[in-house]
């Protein structure tokens, strides 16, 4: 899938960063080299993917991003990752996509009352998920 999704603080605070650290050690096993700000990923079974992650190369960082995400089929292990991550910050995982599905999600609780009304209107109401496969099946419903 030709698509970027991004992971982001709701806003710009100093507060409202998180450690770089936890996207490494989410990340650790399928990414190919964690120096710098963009990642090449591999599965566990050492393939190649389009994926990349494009993130801050700073202690603290607001927001990550991901290029060409895959199905959650023939990679969970990069949706698990991805939930880590969401699950252990104040994040909201964010698409563009077209009709009434959603076009957000989140993995914390702790985030559905920060969530400002214009990103709900914008966006639809977000997603609750509490695993990777959820994720992964937010995104692929909000295509069809």
């Amino acid at each position: 899938m030709s698509l970027d999704i991004f992971v982001s603080t709701l806003t710009e605070d100093e507060g409202a960063k998180f450690d770089r650290a936890i996207v490494e050690r989410a990340f650790r096993a399928i990414a190919v080299d964690q120096q710098g700000d963009s990642w090449n990923l591999q599965t566990p079974k050492g393939e190649m993917t389009s994926a990349t992650i494009h993130l801050a190369d700073q202690p603290r960082i607001l927001s990550f991003a991901a290029n060409r995400p895959p199905s959650y089929e023939y990679f969970p292990e990069f949706w698990d990752a991805m939930f880590e991550v969401m699950r252990q910050t104040h994040t909201v995982l964010v698409w563009l996509a077209d009709g009434p599905k959603p076009h957000c999600c989140v993995a914390n609780p702790a985030m559905i009352p920060d969530l400002p009304s214009d990103l709900i209107e914008a966006l639809g109401q977000p997603a609750f998920a509490t695993s990777g496969a959820e994720i992964g099946a937010v995104l692929e419903r909000s295509f069809s």
